[in-house]
């Protein structure tokens, strides 16, 4: 199970990064404006927030391992769909797809595995399991970088990577769980609760702060190379290997953090505070001074996410089911908004201003943590 949810998001993280590096040529293939070309995202975004956030029932009826490959499926279909797409509708509703297959993907994948580690594991798990989307952040502008070197078209370069899931998909047949009955029943147990309404808006603003964190690290990861073309004149091709930096200094980040990661509560939230601060620091640099100031950056922003993910679940301990598909809804949610306003920005004024919006959304994650502390359990 573990090693399947790995798997799955390894996939999920190619898939997720891959279309950063090729926007400027979809832009170009449809005469798109950064506004409807962020649609592309937004799209996706809305879904995956959609299908993470009301995920329970489909995760109860089939279990964590059924929905991981009913997830690779959904998204393999997406991405095909975009790129065997005759015009700009057909396109968004791949990327609708696709989004769905990222919401679900993603809930089966931090409920597996942090229902089924041992609590002294727990932690170093989901630090593991986020490290290995990292790696998948860093092969995908890599794979990228090569498949323009031998001059693939984005649909090409789409399909070839869409196959992936559905591969995925099917070896996961042959993975079985005994525990996937025993799970049913207690999520089930857990889905009939009723939370009071300040625990559930207790919920919503660690789900915000999460969100908002996410703002900064996609912007990077689905803008970047398409900001140093406009901004710097550096072409996409070198561009994509400031993304390979970003995504590898991600990936240490997140492997660090499974090697050692902290357990109480307190703790995880200085760590997360001290990553958020770290990372609005670095993000702002790398604006204003020197592009490579992403590696620092992703290095001290790369922990964040998967102590968010193993905070919710100490925080929230007996709610912690509800709490994540929340928190994980939450987050698509915002990325969708945050998609949406770096594309008006852009269209507005410049790409280089909508860039900012990251390093805001970092500094409201701080403003999230510091009264988030303050909320008694």
């Amino acid at each position: 199970m573990i090693l399947l949810s790995y798997l799955s998001i390894l996939v999920f993280g190619i898939l997720d990064n891959f279309r950063g590096p090729y926007f400027s040529q979809v832009l170009s293939d449809y005469s798109l404006n950064e506004t409807l070309g962020a649609a592309l995202f937004g799209t996706t975004s809305a879904f995956a927030s959609l299908f993470s956030g009301f995920g329970g029932p489909f995760l109860r009826r089939l279990g964590p391992i059924g929905l991981l490959n009913v997830s690779s499926l959904v998204m393999g279909l997406g991405y095909l769909t975009m790129a065997f797409s005759p015009n700009y509708i057909i396109l968004l509703l791949g990327a609708a797809v696709f989004g769905a297959g990222l919401g679900l993907a993603s809930l089966a994948q931090n409920v597996a595995v942090a229902e089924y580690s041992p609590l002294e594991r727990r932690s170093q798990r989901l630090s593991g399991l986020h490290a290995t989307y990292g790696l998948a952040s860093m092969l995908a502008p890599w794979l990228a970088h090569t498949t323009m070197g031998f001059n693939f078209n984005w649909r090409w370069a789409f399909a070839m990577v869409g196959v992936l899931p559905i591969l995925l998909a099917a070896g996961g047949l042959f993975t079985k769980d005994e525990r996937t009955q025993t799970f049913k029943t207690s999520s089930g147990s857990e889905s009939k609760k009723v939370l009071s309404l300040f625990r559930r808006l207790h919920i919503w603003l660690f789900g915000f702060v999460t969100a908002v964190y996410l703002l900064a690290e996609i912007s990077f990861g689905t803008r970047l190379v398409r900001w140093l073309e406009v901004h710097h004149g550096i072409p996409a091709v070198e561009g994509s290997l400031y993304l390979t930096g970003f995504f590898a200094a991600l990936f240490l980040g997140r492997l660090l953090s499974s090697l050692w990661a902290p357990s109480s509560v307190k703790s995880l939230r200085l760590a997360l505070t001290l990553a958020a601060g770290l990372g609005l620091l670095f993000s702002i640099l790398s604006l204003s001074q020197w592009p490579w100031y992403v590696v620092p950056a992703g290095l001290v922003m790369g922990p964040f996410y998967p102590l968010a993910m193993s905070y919710v679940r100490n925080r929230f301990q007996e709610d912690s089911q509800i709490a994540m598909a929340i928190s994980l809804g939450v987050g698509s949610l915002t990325v969708l908004t945050m998609h949406s306003g770096i594309g008006v920005v852009a269209t507005q004024y410049s790409l280089h201003t909508a860039m900012w919006i990251g390093p805001a959304g970092l500094i409201v994650a701080l403003l999230g943590l510091f009264f988030e502390a303050r909320i008694k359990r």
